[in-house]
């Protein structure tokens, strides 16, 4: 039991007199939100150092030269162009503030850390959506509105990413929740009736998190769940699995960290409260990546 008391049980946060009947609980509890992600779905870039003087980044795929073969003697060697695809960024200016008044930055509970707090989440969950959008942009995908992800269509799933001779690193795979359930309902189904009981089990456990935006591992890949996922083929949903590290599908430049900023209102008798970032995701190598979509 908290014992710090509050002027009213649905409270701002303000002290009223010591015998007032209502108190303040000290335990955080925050509004039902969809786990922030993103982020582990990037290769982040560091660009904030001061000889950095463009919001634009740009990657260069080197292609293969082709064409070598035998040559007689005294013949020249054929020849080929060497050439780089070009892919470029180009950097969001991304921020949010709230308001504070003076009298209530001496609540008993921090209203400024507080508010300061819930505009880095604003800001990181731009940033994390903006991630997850870039699933309908990825060139390599299957699958439409009535796909079961069930384990042959997992399955399908690996063996085409691999046919994409996408480079060495960490895969990771972001499925929305009605993908992971049909994939658990077939391990618990035909996994246990091709392996055993408890290798079904163990299949479906493994799948199962209790810690919402903690990664699990699964077939040498670590699953994500989120919601908030790209809708694809009008009434399906867009799932995808990725290389990460630094040959990542995906790479996301920062000219600017997340900067907490305060500006004062006298006026107001208060102050603004404002994170910024200035950060943009982009795919770098749509081979390192493939999207697939799975039904409601």
């Amino acid at each position: 039991m908290a014992l710090i008391q509050a002027t009213a049980s649905t409270g701002t946060a303000q002290v009223a007199d010591l015998f007032a009947s209502e108190y303040i609980s000290r335990v955080v509890r925050d509004v039902a939100s969809e786990p922030i992600v993103g982020m582990n779905f990037v290769e982040l870039v560091d660009l904030t150092g001061p000889d950095v003087h463009s919001y634009t980044y740009q990657v260069a795929i080197w292609n293969e030269l082709e064409g070598a073969a035998a040559v007689s003697e005294n013949d020249a060697a054929p020849q080929d162009a060497l050439e780089t695809d070009q892919v470029q960024i180009t950097g969001d200016r991304v921020a949010i503030r709230t308001f504070v008044l003076y009298k209530n930055m001496k609540a008993i509970a921090d209203v400024v850390t507080k508010a300061a707090e819930r505009c880095t989440r604003a800001v990181r969950r731009n940033r994390h959506e903006a991630i997850m959008d870039l699933a309908t942009s990825l060139s390599n995908s299957q699958g439409d509105a009535t796909t079961e992800n069930d384990l042959a269509n997992w399955d399908l799933v690996m063996h085409n990413l691999r046919a994409q001779n996408h480079d060495d690193g960490p895969l990771v795979a972001s499925l929305v929740p009605d993908a992971v359930r049909d994939l658990r309902q077939d391990l618990v189904a035909n996994a246990a009736a091709l392996f055993g009981a408890t290798w079904g089990d163990r299949a479906a456990t493994a799948l199962q998190n209790k810690s919402p935006g903690m990664g699990v591992a699964w077939d040498g890949v670590t699953v994500y769940q989120s919601a908030d996922l790209p809708v694809g083929d009008t009434t399906g949903w867009t799932n995808f699995v990725a290389v990460v590290g630094p040959q990542a599908a995906i790479e996301m430049p920062v000219w600017q960290q997340l900067t907490p900023f305060f500006q004062p209102d006298e006026s107001r008798f208060g102050t603004w409260v404002g994170v910024s970032i200035i950060a943009e995701p982009g795919i770098a190598k749509n081979a390192n990546a493939r999207a697939f979509i799975t039904r409601t």
